[in-house]
């Protein structure tokens, strides 16, 4: 019985000796409200300095709540900002032609031919109000590209159809002097055959061109021939070229950016440059780093990189073509560049007319889910705002001089004379100029850092309990000082 008694009085010590302690630092607690509760006279001052505490502990927490419920959010700003700049570097300019093939060689008409004759074409085409004329066209001219591109990937054909630099330049300056072919480099598309682009960035060793010149003028000014119309347009439906202004290390994607030009004009281009710049995950699904690749990456992903610089669009395509055009059709569209050469294309109508009916079922968004978790979105992109103005070119005075210039003779020499009429439907003139040298930034950053989130904690710690950082810190205090003194009253009694 007296050992029972022993442990409760021991027990109460204990309790005692933590009360003791509690009450003495609640009284000198730097949260204001905790210490007037247990350290004045009054009761009814306690009492109410006590309801101020719990009131401020119920809106802290809930004021936190808050505060950590948005930062979790990952809510962001966006700041605008314009760089001035008064030298620059200027951007890429490719072009191809929308006639694709120099077809001035009956030899070429009858190889064309000969392919439309054993799939079934004929080169005369008869419009219905079923089949209407566009359609049968679009269709020939699918049909004719796709087996000529299966020809000259496996050799079975050596006929030269594309024009050179110099058969579509008449006259090439940039910011008033001659430029020429070694300024450009070339590249192949499906849809035009040979291109050409204007300042082109190989490698980190190759100095792009800069300017500090603005407004039409300035710039990249080019005319170009097309082919003789009613000639060279066999089997096209539109003459003119496509025309697209983008970065300098990066050949375009013809089929998702740039626009086309139509003969007969002086299209002048005024250009804006944009920078974008995203933050990656969790705010954004996009991926900062897009030069290289992991092992965890889509095949798809690692494709496009290999293949150049990243484009989410060109990584589209591939995954495209693998999930869901070659396993559907047995064959491989023309249209998407490939780094393999021993592919099987689609070059039959059936098998063109199956590659049209998967492409309009992955762009109504069916089938798009799969290829848009495996090609990331760049955070960092450049784009190029472009203005077209149009005016009518060549004036009669004008063509009076430029027919007589050599290298337009040649280019007309397939017929007994040139006209006015000939030569306007047969050129144009393009000038790609800078409105101004200035650089816009769309930057994003987060709207609630980490730096944010504990000042906004502590201010709200400070407001409504009247506590600082060191007021934390109180707890971890008293709990060392209540087992310092149960130490020292258990070696007292030994």
């Amino acid at each position: 019985m007296s050992e029972i008694y022993s442990d409760e009085r021991k027990d109460k010590n204990k309790s005692s000796i933590f009360a003791d302690f509690l009450k003495k630092k609640c009284a000198n607690s730097t949260a204001h409200a905790l210490s007037h509760a247990f350290s004045d006279e009054m009761i009814g001052i306690r009492i109410f300095w006590g309801f101020l505490f719990l009131a401020g502990i119920s809106i802290t927490i809930c004021v936190i709540y808050l505060t950590i419920s948005s930062y979790y959010k990952y809510d962001f700003s966006i700041k605008l900002s314009i760089q001035e700049k008064y030298f620059d570097d200027f951007p890429a300019v490719s072009f191809c032609n929308l006639n694709a093939f120099d077809k001035s060689d009956p030899l070429i008409i009858e190889y064309f031919n000969a392919i439309l004759s054993r799939n079934n074409f004929s080169e005369k085409i008869k419009p219905t109000k079923e089949s209407p004329a566009i359609y049968q066209v679009q269709q020939q001219i699918k049909l004719l590209y796709a087996n000529l591109l299966d020809d000259l990937v496996k050799f079975r054909t050596s006929l030269n159809m594309e024009y050179s630099f110099e058969d579509l330049v008449i006259s090439c300056y940039y910011n008033g002097q001659i430029c020429g072919s070694q300024d450009f480099e070339s590249f192949y598309n499906y849809d035009y055959s040979k291109c050409f682009t204007f300042n082109k960035k190989q490698n980190e060793t190759t100095k792009v061109k800069k300017t500090s010149r603005t407004g039409p003028g300035s710039g990249l000014m080019l005319e170009l021939f097309i082919g003789l119309a009613g000639i060279e347009d066999t089997f096209i439906e539109k003459r003119g070229i496509y025309l697209a202004v983008h970065n300098n290390s990066v050949n375009p994607v013809v089929n998702h950016e740039g626009m086309k030009l139509s003969v007969g004009n002086l299209a002048e281009i005024g250009i804006k440059r944009t920078f974008y710049q995203k933050l990656p995950e969790p705010y954004n699904k996009c991926r900062k780093d897009t030069s290289s690749y992991s092992d965890d990456d889509s095949e798809y992903y690692k494709r496009t990189v290999r293949s150049g610089v990243y484009s989410k669009k060109k990584c589209f395509e591939f995954c495209l073509q693998v999930e869901f055009i070659y396993p559907e059709c047995n064959c491989n569209d023309p249209q998407i560049t490939s780094l393999e050469w021993n592919q099987t294309f689609c070059k039959s109508n059936l098998e063109l007319h199956c590659v049209d009916r998967v492409r309009n079922m992955f762009d109504s968004g069916d089938l798009s889910k799969l290829c848009s978790d495996n090609c990331p979105t760049s955070c960092d992109t450049l784009e190029y705002a472009t203005e077209v103005s149009y005016s009518d070119y060549p004036s009669e005075y004008y063509y009076s001089i430029i027919k007589d210039q050599p290298n337009v003779i040649e280019k007309f020499e397939n017929i007994s004379n040139i006209t006015f009429d000939k030569f306007k439907k047969s050129t144009l003139m393009v000038n790609v100029f800078y409105q101004d040298i200035t650089s816009t930034f769309v930057q994003e950053s987060p709207l609630i850092n980490v730096e944010d989130l504990f000042s906004s904690i502590g201010g709200f710690l400070g407001l409504f309990l009247g506590c600082s950082v060191l007021t934390l810190f109180e707890p971890v205090v008293f709990l060392i000082l209540v087992v310092a003194k149960l130490i020292e009253n258990k070696k007292f009694k030994k």
